[in-house]
């Protein structure tokens, strides 16, 4: 239903910019986390979304209105009309009017039924922008209620404001999105969701009701096997079924597949997302293909440029709709991004944000936990290896907190810092969650009287029951 949400709310800000009047009703309490988590920018739930066409409500957030309704399970548009005591003679003129300009039949339940077979979602936006919209317009000047019931500009633009606040990490909203981009920091950021989250802008116009989303991007992940087959083309073996003969098929990969897709419409954006795109090799797997994803070598752009490809001998271009997203973590483990790839992208750090943690999670103060570590990472390494906050997003309870430490926080430590346990007990601030024994030798080689022993050699591990206990998570911060 996010998705859904999503693709009115896209469609209502492009047709925005060609309609600068042009102004729509949103959510604006956040009952049930309908706005903050669920996204659901309009009113409405899993089952439909509503548009009010205009601002009256009443105490109870009543819709006194017409409102443009879509629902998920069927083609079907419904418009609700809600009569309301205590109106003007104007507002009911108005109402009586509306509906009756819609539904030869009467009212029912206070709904009436447009008797319209719409296969997508956009055409159903459409008649709502146009044919719908235009009307209720003439007929609130002709009633005297244009400044009344239009919403205004100031205050459609801080309903926006809200939820792109929620819907666009500020480190992305007014980006163009026509500039190949990476997203780098250290793990659990959340850069994969940051991907996921700009997906939403590239929805194909056909969006069935009731039926998956089609799209105009891609979504790969690159890792060490990842090649030039899958990604560009590559010759597959196969086995003719009449005869049992082998014989080799060119077979398109992923991005020019997409290439080709977005060759067939250049006037609708396309985008292919990588997530990790520096555990992959890049050189095997763009090969000569690198060379075109420069903007001013695009198809159709000053310095065009099409190469010949390997297996197909096929002369390949890259057309200019379409971007390239892609996220790149930046601790030891990976590899550094190939110099030929890092200077034709764009780069936005995104950084651990304590913020969007818990004050208090049965007395744990997350968002001073984390940072508290994050500080002591960055002077006893660097910034690339801090905890992104992702980790503990999920961490509502006590017992969570304990679970993200043992299995996740620890071990990635351990990593980080080559199991120095001195080091990652300083992380901690000297809590018990690292136990240091400095004498375990004692008596180990009783029987053993000449041995040349390092006598300054510890053994540390660590303590699952200081885990339990609350006071020791406050020492990392107090």
């Amino acid at each position: 239903m996010k998705k859904f949400h999503d693709h009115v709310l896209t469609y209502f800000l492009n047709f925005k910019k060609n309609n600068p009047d042009f102004t729509f009703v949103t959510r604006v309490n956040d009952m049930d986390n309908r706005l903050s988590i669920k996204n659901f920018w309009f009113l409405g739930d899993e089952q439909y979304i509503s548009i009010p066409l205009f601002r009256r409500t009443d105490a109870h957030n009543q819709l006194k209105t017409i409102s443009f309704v879509v629902r998920t399970n069927n083609n079907s548009i419904v418009i609700t009309y809600r009569q309301i005591t205590g109106m003007t003679k104007n507002e009911n003129n108005f109402y009586t009017e509306l509906v009756s300009s819609f539904t030869s039949g009467s009212i029912q339940n206070n709904q009436v039924a447009l008797d319209i077979p719409y296969e997508t979602l956009d055409e159903c936006l459409q008649y709502y922008t146009t044919v719908f919209r235009k009307k209720c317009i003439e007929l609130l000047a002709k009633y005297n209620l244009l400044e009344k019931y239009i919403l205004n500009e100031a205050t459609f633009e801080k309903n926006i404001s809200k939820i792109n606040k929620i819907r666009d990490p500020i480190i992305l909203r007014n980006k163009g999105f026509d500039d190949n981009l990476i997203l780098y920091g250290p793990p659990g950021t959340g850069k994969t969701f940051l991907l996921k989250k700009l997906q939403s802008r590239y929805i194909h116009s056909k969006y069935k009701l009731g039926d998956n989303l089609s799209k105009n991007y891609e979504f790969i992940t690159f890792h060490e096997s990842y090649g030039y087959e899958q990604f560009v083309e590559g010759s597959k073996t196969k086995i003719n079924e009449k005869d049992n003969c082998v014989f080799h098929e060119i077979e398109d990969g992923i991005f020019k597949s997409l290439c080709k897709r977005a060759q067939e419409k250049p006037w609708v954006k396309y985008a292919l997302f990588i997530d990790e795109i520096n555990r992959g090799n890049i050189s095997k797997i763009f090969g000569e293909v690198i060379t075109l994803i420069e903007e001013s070598k695009r198809i159709g752009n000053e310095d065009e440029m099409m190469l010949s490809l390997p297996y197909s001998g096929e002369l390949f271009g890259i057309p200019s709709n379409i971007t390239i997203f892609a996220t790149m973590n930046t601790h030891r483990s990976i590899t550094p991004l190939d110099n030929a790839l890092r200077r034709r992208f764009e780069f936005i750090e995104i950084k651990p944000d304590c913020k969007k943690l818990s004050k208090d999670i049965e007395g744990i103060d997350l968002s001073l936990l984390l940072n508290s570590i994050n500080k002591r990472i960055l002077y006893l390494c660097n910034k690339d290896y801090m905890i992104g906050h992702t980790y503990f997003m999920n961490c509502d309870n006590f017992e969570k907190i304990q679970s993200t430490f043992s299995k996740k926080i620890i071990p990635l430590l351990q990593e980080y810092f080559y199991d120095d346990w001195e080091k990652i007990n300083l992380v901690f601030n000297n809590n018990a969650f690292i136990f240091i024994d400095e004498n375990f030798h004692n008596n180990l080689f009783s029987n053993c009287n000449d041995l040349n022993m390092d006598d300054d050699k510890t053994i540390c591990y660590i303590n699952f029951n200081s885990l339990k206990d609350k006071k020791e998570y406050l020492k990392i911060y107090e």
